[in-house]
């Protein structure tokens, strides 16, 4: 789902794929029995814009459990060298959490884990993340972190991220 008012989107080989002009580089056509992928960028011009893509979970996330999150992720624009968060939060009726900057610190949400990846071009870079809550969560959220993403000047287009 959409996890904050800037948004999130979602691509189908079936309908729509994007248009590299605004986004980058499309993405590589998904390869692992699906046909569907979402899309999110980062970028701090005229103002701080980040996307994020969330869910309420099924089960809560136990606190002190050991987890590890495994994505795909495949470059659009931008740093290939990219810090990728997971946030949590106890209430699902926070999801979305509103605004067009990073979740943490409002309505309850908080980082839970962040990683750093260098994205190969052109391809789908699996991805993983472990975590352990100090929580029980309801939620969870997924993006580039909360700081800003290095862009060479200010007429560089934002961070344009594919998400498996």
């Amino acid at each position: 789902m959409q996890a904050s008012l800037a948004t999130s989107d979602y691509f189908n080989t079936c309908g729509f794929i994007g248009d590299a002009v605004n986004v980058g580089r499309l993405a590589p056509i998904p390869v692992f029995g699906g046909s569907g992928y979402v899309g999110f960028v980062d970028g701090t011009i005229p103002y701080t814009y980040k996307e994020y893509i969330g869910n309420c979970l099924s089960e809560k996330l136990e606190s002190g459990v050991e987890y590890t999150q495994e994505f795909y992720l495949a470059h659009g624009q931008g740093p290939n060298n990219l810090s990728i968060s997971l946030f949590d939060n106890e209430q699902c009726g926070n999801l979305p959490f509103g605004g067009f900057d990073c979740p943490a610190g409002i309505s309850g949400w908080s980082e839970l884990a962040i990683d750093t990846f260098s994205l190969s071009l052109n391809q789908w870079n699996k991805a993983k993340i472990t975590f352990t809550p100090d929580k029980n969560y309801n939620a969870v959220d997924i993006g580039l972190s909360c700081s800003p993403v290095k862009h060479p000047n200010q007429n560089t287009p934002p961070t344009t991220i594919w998400i498996i």
